[in-house]
């Protein structure tokens, strides 16, 4: 669905991909309320484990309601909401501020309908960096904006357009 497997080989990075079903809306519970449970069901199911590297957490629109149940898991390296800051500001602050090992945390915005609360998540973190649109490659980003905790990157691209576009989950 949305040509992932071609977006997440065009990233170019040497990566486990897990692409789970997330909730559609609030009243359905939680596909996986535990990251543990869902890493050990992969390997499991697959057989192949977790590698040493970075454990970063992805989603798009709805998915915010699975990764804020997640935010204990002392592994979760780095967070990247894509237009997925719709609620639960407070959590997703103290996860990047005082979580175990926070100073090593990095949580990326990515903000099109979710513009207003990113916004707002950001002006309370005075360090935080934004952007004003999505770059071409990661090498179009400043070295400040590469090296930040808290980025913002503001979309034109539309809602969907963000996870069907080819342009910003390689990026």
């Amino acid at each position: 669905q949305f040509n992932m497997a071609q977006q997440f080989h065009s990233s170019g990075l040497n990566a486990l991909f897990i692409v789970p079903d997330s909730t559609t809306d609030g009243e359905e519970g939680l596909h996986w309320d535990s990251l543990g449970a869902l890493l050990r069901y992969v390997a499991r199911e697959t057989g192949v484990e977790c590698g040493p590297g970075s454990l970063v957490v992805m989603g798009h629109s709805g998915a915010f309601r699975n990764i804020v149940a997640w935010l204990d898991d002392r592994e979760i390296d780095d967070l990247i909401l894509l237009d997925a800051l719709y609620s639960y500001e407070d959590e997703f602050r103290s996860w990047i501020l005082s979580s175990k090992n926070a100073e090593k945390k990095r949580l990326t915005l990515v903000s099109r309908d979710t513009r207003r609360n990113a916004l707002r998540f950001m002006r309370s973190i005075a360090w935080s960096v934004g952007v004003l649109k999505i770059p071409e490659s990661y090498a179009k980003l400043n070295k400040r904006q590469r090296d930040a905790r808290i980025l913002n990157l503001r979309s034109q691209y539309e809602h969907m357009d963000i996870v069907t576009s080819g342009r910003v989950i390689p990026l």
